[in-house]
């Protein structure tokens, strides 16, 4: 059984004990506990120090007005129901009553009716607190939304059609504008004339808007343009989104300019890297391959999948390769350190050996974190065999002259 807190102010104690057995015998579902009040200081009083209910009031009282009672009363409780429980039969004051926020009027000499009238009156409560829950979970999810739409640091736009409606911080901080630049206008308004392909920026961003109303996802790359007119690279994304009866779509923009730097800057050191007859090899923290250029594939007869996750030393050294050194570059590898003119013997893939002389650094982010190795080895086998028949033909030298 439910508890109903019952706050009633009436100077009548006749009327209250009506009240009170006719919401006891009827209310079936509910416990009634009653606070009886008086007169307007009792009634002040209670409204600090009990919270009801349900609120049931006279509309005649002693120097103090049903209405003034209910406009005290909403101040504290403005979402408890408030009934007025009266003899006045006067439909004007009724009016009143219920214009200024009652929930209800029941006149006295039809006391049975005050059961049906709570009973509405709680029913609606609950809708109302219903839809109050209901709406602050829309407000904590619209917030929950703009947040992560404003912190997101690629740049958001909402479109109708092909025109901006809302933008997010990041899209004027890219853009270089105001988000009051940015509503209303078009894709057009920021990209260049032609896309690095060749085709206007207007008859491209038509097709994509179409297909993805269409229900069809977008993924692409396009060049756009600042307020201030400076041209960067980015990537987009564009989805449809139903809200209510309205199509909407979604589009998220990214600046690659220096992504596309770094591929460009790749590009070219791939190509530089793979004109040398240097080889080059790329290993990751561990000091497995990522990457080599074609003389090391022409000089160790490996192919490039071969390589790829295996650790040089492990492929490359055998059982001439001095200890010694093998030690020195595996420690310094393992410390994340760098060395240079290193010697060492390597060996191909049939088995023949070679001598190479070894530079290898390492690679630190912005955050000073070790991520790859660079190697570069140069192939002095011509050198050493020159320098190993230097070294017998003075051996023979001296052995003639000693007469041996």
């Amino acid at each position: 059984m439910k508890k109903l807190d019952i706050l009633l102010l009436e100077d009548n104690s006749f009327d209250v004990e009506l009240s009170q057995i006719e919401l006891r015998q009827n209310l079936i579902d509910y416990q009634c506990n009653f606070k009886w009040v008086k007169n307007k200081a009792e009634y002040l009083i209670a409204l600090e120090v009990f919270s009801p209910d349900l609120m049931l009031s006279d509309y005649n009282l002693a120097s103090y007005t049903g209405i003034d009672a209910l406009r005290d009363f909403k101040t504290k409780f403005p979402l408890t129901p408030f009934i007025f429980v009266t003899g006045t039969q006067k439909e004007e004051i009724a009016v009143e009553a219920i214009k200024e926020g009652a929930w209800d009027f029941v006149v006295k000499d039809r006391l049975s009716r005050l059961t049906m009238a709570v009973q509405n009156a709680l029913r609606l409560r609950e809708e109302e607190l219903k839809n109050i829950k209901v709406q602050e979970m829309v407000a904590k999810s619209e917030l929950r939304f703009r947040t992560l739409f404003n912190s997101a640091n690629d740049a958001i736009f909402m479109m109708q059609g092909s025109l901006f409606i809302d933008c997010n911080t990041a899209t004027e901080i890219i853009f270089g504008c105001t988000k009051e630049q940015i509503i209303g206008q078009t894709p057009i308004k920021f990209s260049p004339y032609l896309q690095p392909a060749g085709f206007t920026s207007e008859e491209l961003a038509l097709k994509k808007i179409k297909a993805a109303l269409e229900g069809f996802p977008q993924f692409f790359e396009w060049q756009h343009k600042k307020q201030n007119e400076e041209l960067f690279d980015a990537e987009v994304s564009l989805n449809r989104l139903i809200i209510g009866d309205e199509v909407f779509i979604q589009a998220i923009v990214r600046d690659i300019t220096v992504r596309k730097k770094a591929e460009a800057d790749n590009i070219r050191l791939a190509m530089v890297a793979n004109t040398t007859n240097n080889m080059v090899i790329i290993a990751n923290a561990a000091g497995e391959i990522e990457w080599v250029n074609n003389a090391f594939t022409t000089i160790t007869e490996y192919s490039f999948d071969e390589v790829i996750g295996k650790k040089p030393g492990h492929l490359l050294q055998g059982p001439d390769t001095n200890p010694t050194v093998k030690k020195y570059i595996a420690e310094q590898i393992s410390e994340g350190k760098g060395f240079k003119d290193v010697e060492i013997i390597n060996y191909t893939k049939s088995g023949k050996p070679y001598w190479i002389s070894i530079e290898v650094q390492p690679i630190h982010d912005s955050s000073n974190v070790l991520r790859e190795f660079i190697a570069i080895e140069s192939d002095i086998s011509e050198r050493k065999m020159a320098q190993l028949a230097l070294v017998k033909s003075e051996m023979r030298f001296s052995n003639v002259r000693i007469g041996i």
